[in-house]
């Protein structure tokens, strides 16, 4: 009986303890400031690559696009002319945030030459081609203007 009444004291002290804790714990300023960086956060579900080419650096791009095939990506069709919003031929590959640590950094190191764009996918295409974007080599420019959203003033 004695040990029963010891370990439900003990259980109670515990409960009064977390209780206390959590007390402390929501009026601490890091653990706010965590609480609404998370509320904050943005949400990547995916990763585009764009390798840009000019037609006398195709195979610069065939390079890239075959050291590419070894990582869990999704390569897209060439693009032999440029297509909306893209200013220059090019291919898209697409990747999860798990294989961004690995694929961004091989491309660092082996652009052979050429510009590519890197960008999120967090459901804001201007965002994400603009001000979340990271480029290698140089920064080409990009018709923004076609990724912004269609409203009915600007359709009719």
């Amino acid at each position: 009986m004695r040990i029963t009444l010891l370990a439900e004291f003990r259980s109670l002290q515990q409960v009064k303890l977390a209780a206390q804790l959590t007390a402390v714990l929501s009026k601490c300023r890091l653990n706010n400031l965590l609480k609404m960086m998370k509320e904050d956060a943005i949400e990547i579900v995916g990763f585009h690559a764009h390798i840009y080419f000019d037609a006398d650096r195709r195979d610069a791009a065939a390079c890239v696009r075959k050291g590419l095939a070894r990582f869990e990506v999704q390569l897209g069709g060439w693009h032999n002319k440029p297509i909306v919003p893209h200013s220059k031929a090019m291919y898209q590959v697409a990747f999860l945030p798990s294989q961004f640590g690995k694929v961004v950094p091989w491309l660092m190191l082996h652009p052979e030459g050429l510009d590519i764009l890197v960008h999120p996918e967090t459901g804001d295409d201007v965002a994400d081609h603009t001000t979340h974007s990271l480029w290698l080599g140089e920064k080409l420019e990009l018709n923004v203007e076609f990724l912004r959203p269609k409203t009915a003033s600007t359709s009719e």
